[in-house]
């Protein structure tokens, strides 16, 4: 139990954990799975904004909260196909080798 009378993270997860087996009907061999979901739940509600602090409420984005009549286009940008640009290479190192093959050992 940590000083200020709240259970550690750990403990939490490890009571978590128990309920998650106990749930389950006390399974053998599930140990590490129901330690990484209790992890997850521990964490997600360790991370939840307390009743009537300031946070960040999730917006779920459906018709009557967007007032959407259909579904969106994606703007003509991002729509159309984009048109290859030829550009030269970005290395000339082809065009030096040939030249140094052609050129005679005594230059």
């Amino acid at each position: 139990m940590a000083k200020n009378g709240r259970p550690t993270r750990e403990e939490e997860i490890r009571s978590r954990a128990y309920q998650i087996w106990e749930n389950e009907g006390r399974p053998e061999g599930e140990h590490l799975t129901h330690w990484h979901r209790a992890e997850h739940d521990v964490s997600r509600r360790r991370n939840r904004p307390k009743q009537g602090e300031p946070g960040r409420s999730p917006v779920i984005e459906t018709e009557g909260v967007t007032q959407a009549t259909h579904v969106p286009e994606a703007p003509p940008a991002l729509a159309a196909p984009r048109k290859r640009v030829d550009r030269p290479p970005a290395s000339r190192s082809g065009e030096y080798m040939a030249e140094q093959e052609n050129k005679s050992p005594d230059t």
